[in-house]
């Protein structure tokens, strides 16, 4: 946009006395510089959609780890209580100290 700003300050200063074909020439280039900057505008809006979409689903995913390591922490203390209960309850029956199985 700068490029811009600074090319059509230009171009009009020297558009003063010149011939028609000059003033044309640069009514052209004008046109395709704003041409350019609405096309690189446009791009750059749909590299920042996909950025955000990619964002989106980079935190959708992470939720998704959070969830399953929390299944997963919940799980193993689940099988660590089911396990200390089933050998406690098999050290009494064989009268085994449990300290020993642990």
């Amino acid at each position: 946009k700068e490029q811009l700003s600074i090319a059509l300050s230009k171009m009009k200063s020297n558009v003063g006395d010149k011939d028609p074909s000059h003033k044309l020439r640069l009514e052209s280039e004008i046109q395709n510089l704003r041409s350019q900057f609405q096309d690189s505008s446009a791009a750059l809006k749909e590299e920042m959609a996909e950025k955000e979409r990619l964002r989106s689903k980079c935190k959708l995913a992470n939720d998704e780890v959070l969830s399953l390591r929390s299944q997963l922490r919940d799980g193993r203390e689940e099988f660590e209580r089911i396990y200390r209960d089933n050998t406690d309850s098999w050290a009494k029956k064989k009268k085994v100290p449990t300290a020993t199985l642990r």
